[in-house]
């Protein structure tokens, strides 16, 4: 069996249109607004208690079957400064929420079909959404 821990690019934080249940810890989030600060390129992507990922990994975690996660929308955009600084830059793919629906001490995402297992870091013990 294979195991992957894989630690998130950190690509920006909180839009303005994030919507937050501040009254639990963790705080939740209720709707997500991602506003990007730069990017990697990378297809997965965090700022707690969020992850996103890319149109092309979440097509690709269907095809394999992958468990313990929902999908739900998710604005993105590009800061003041990202667009200052990367006018050049292309746009950014269509982006995904990524709604892990199994918390553990860390998160798994079983890939049926294979022996392999995808290790998210950022993760916390958490019940509930």
């Amino acid at each position: 069996m294979k195991y992957f821990y894989l630690e998130p690019e950190v690509a920006g934080s909180y839009g303005e249109d994030t919507v937050l249940d501040t009254s639990v810890r963790p705080e939740r989030v209720e709707r997500s607004h991602y506003e990007f600060a730069g990017w990697l390129g990378d297809d997965l992507l965090e700022f707690f208690p969020v992850f996103i990922l890319t149109e092309r990994l979440k097509d690709r975690l269907q095809i394999l079957g992958a468990t313990g996660y929902e999908i739900d929308k998710v604005k993105v955009t590009k800061s003041e400064l990202y667009r200052e600084m990367e006018p050049e830059a292309p746009p950014l793919p269509k982006f995904h929420w990524l709604k892990v629906t199994v918390w553990l001490a860390w998160t798994i995402l079983v890939l049926p079909g294979t022996a392999d297992l995808l290790y998210l870091s950022a993760c916390w013990p958490f019940s509930g959404r």
